[in-house]
């Protein structure tokens, strides 16, 4: 049976040469086209966004439980932290103008009176 390991797989037989083409007016289909990508690194944000493009995107049917907090608030398919800890998160990594530049968070204004 070692013999078997040590066969040299050849690579993927069909490559992605152009984007795959959602015809599906469907309510599933639309509701993952208006999800938004808000809160994530590049590299995820990437990797959600080709979920999204080639349809495998799959949105979540019950809230998955946070790796921060440990509370049942990730609402959204493919992420480990809830919207309150990510915005912690980036807090701590990126200055508040600077994110709020590169459209990371939205500063809400206070409302004068």
């Amino acid at each position: 049976m070692s013999s078997m390991s040590n066969k040299k797989k050849s690579g993927q037989k069909y490559h992605n040469k152009f984007k795959f083409k959602v015809y599906d007016d469907s309510k599933l289909s639309k509701r993952v086209k208006k999800t938004p990508l808000d809160l994530l690194c590049q590299r995820c944000y990437d990797q959600i966004k080709w979920k999204m493009d080639y349809g495998k995107y799959k949105p979540l049917s019950q809230p998955g439980k946070c790796v921060d907090c440990g509370r049942r608030n990730v609402l959204k398919a493919y992420r480990a932290l809830c919207d309150e800890c990510a915005k912690k998160k980036i807090e701590i990594r990126v200055p508040k103008a600077e994110a709020e530049a590169l459209g990371l968070i939205q500063i809400e204004e206070p409302e004068v009176a």
